[in-house]
């Protein structure tokens, strides 16, 4: 008697089986074709961070990157390995940053480049000095190096106006959208890892980031370095 209740148990176990698995079928067939359907770029290649073109142009046209002059710079009077900086970003006022650039730059000769900066990011205070705009640089591991890193700050091309803004080369959706006026951390949190140096240039998910007047420089870093 036991075991014909058993095996009355397991087949009622195994019905149960079978009504969810013939429920799941057109689901799964349905998976499986959006699977098919997804491995087919519509004319559009994948970008290197996986996502398609028009999403990771439209993601860097939010970043308001532009040229910027060194009009002063100086040793934070607080902070061993910062420095305090005034950018010219072509607009009346300059715009004052506080970098981490202490060791890695000699401020004096600081002033006058032309370097790469985000000017839509939240301001933030670092040692007591508010900074509301970020240099972009590339670092890579070398012996020698202060803290045992090479850091080298991007270089804008020769000619180049300060607020031009910076572009990326093909990526034709950036002017679509104009850049918010705070740019939100999470996004740019997406931008950074997708910037690297290859061939002493500027890349953004595999293209150059540039101006009309050129392609925006590395030197004396390697290739792989990231950008932040």
């Amino acid at each position: 008697m036991a075991s014909a209740a058993i095996d009355e148990a397991l087949a009622h176990v195994r019905g149960l089986i079978e009504d969810v698995e013939d429920a799941l079928k057109p689901v799964e067939a349905d998976t499986e074709a959006k699977k098919r359907s997804g491995s087919k770029h519509d004319g559009k290649a994948p970008s290197q961070s996986g996502a398609s073109e028009d999403e990771s142009a439209l993601q860097f046209a939010k970043a308001k990157l532009v040229v910027a002059r060194v009009a002063a710079a100086e040793d934070h009077p607080e902070a061993d390995r910062l420095l305090c900086l005034q950018l010219d970003v072509g607009s009346e006022e300059t715009v004052p940053v506080v970098a981490g650039l202490k060791g890695h730059v000699e401020p004096d000769a600081f002033v006058g480049q032309h370097v790469v900066a985000i000017t839509n990011l939240k301001p933030c205070k670092l040692a007591g000095r508010v900074s509301q705009a970020m240099i972009l640089a590339a670092s890579c591991n070398r012996q020698g190096m202060p803290e045992g890193k090479c850091v080298r700050v991007l270089e804008a091309p020769p000619g180049a106006r300060p607020g031009t803004r910076i572009r990326c080369q093909g990526k034709v959706a950036q002017c679509k959208v104009d850049a918010p006026k705070t740019l939100s951390s999470k996004i740019w949190a997406t931008i950074v890892p997708r910037l690297v140096v290859q061939g002493s240039k500027a890349l953004y998910d595999g293209c150059a980031l540039e101006t009309e007047e050129g392609a925006v420089k590395v030197t004396d870093v390697d290739d792989g370095s990231e950008i932040h």
